[in-house]
């Protein structure tokens, strides 16, 4: 078993269509889908960052299904399974796609490039959207075309305000960290701290106390089925880079 979070299962991924589903929750109405171009933009202009905002993608309410305009239009066959306790989402990325943008500003992605994506739910007690979920990785619509494609990424870790380390370690990496799932398990792992003073602190599941990546330090493991990462810094922004073999399953 495990804990619910903000996560949209990703059924199917081929050009210019992507079907996804996010689970019906208590109390929530209405679910927003947002995104952006790069990971930090994705995670917005907090702890240190300099990045842009996730834009907003589209709403959809709670156990409905949305298909996004060039969808709709090609009158694609009704979808076979049930919607039962579940929120449904048929959508063409270039439906939304925006210009590129300098850095420190966001924008969305064509289908054939990679989009960062999160889910807002609807608070009806406050009139708010409730703070984003996780980051989830929608790879181009070519990416599974080998045995093991190698995901890379490169961002910036945000400043969790610990003061240096290692007195400044945290027992566990709380979910306001960068908190990203890559789009299949992985093989091989590959975490490069590009940065020549800070430390960077990773792990790869919720609740998880972290490990140290010492600066200008590359780390690698293999056979390690990592699904998603939690990252942060206890004093400062430094640069980090991934490299990650997943499975193609397809």
């Amino acid at each position: 078993m495990t804990r619910q979070r903000e996560i949209p299962s990703i059924q199917y991924r081929s050009l210019n269509q992507i079907n996804m589903t996010f689970p019906i929750l208590p109390g929530v109405p209405k679910i927003r889908v947002v995104g952006a171009a790069r990971l930090n933009d994705a995670y917005g202009p907090v702890a240190g960052l300099s990045a842009g905002s996730p834009l907003p993608m589209f709403e959809v309410m709670s156990g409905a299904t949305f298909l996004s305009p060039s969808i709709q239009k090609r009158k694609l066959p009704a979808l076979e399974d049930t919607n039962r306790r579940l929120t449904r989402m048929v959508i063409d990325l270039d439906d939304f796609a925006t210009p590129a943008q300098p850095v420190g500003t966001s924008y969305l992605p064509t289908d054939d490039q990679c989009l960062f994506m999160r889910i807002e739910t609807w608070n009806p007690v406050t009139n708010v959207w409730n703070p984003p979920g996780p980051i989830m990785i929608i790879v181009p619509y070519d990416f599974f075309t080998t045995k093991e494609p190698v995901f890379t990424v490169t961002g910036q870790a945000p400043d969790m305000a610990l003061g240096a380390w290692p007195a400044g370690l945290p027992d566990f990496m709380p979910p306001s960290v960068l908190n990203f799932l890559v789009p299949a398990y992985s093989t091989t792992i590959s975490i490069g701290n590009l940065d020549s003073q800070k430390v960077l602190f990773v792990s790869f599941h919720p609740g998880m106390p972290p490990t140290v990546v010492l600066p200008r330090v590359d780390i690698s493991m293999t056979g390690s089925g990592v699904p998603e990462f939690f990252i942060g810094c206890p004093d400062g922004n430094p640069w980090f880079t991934l490299r990650i073999a997943v499975v193609n399953s397809a």
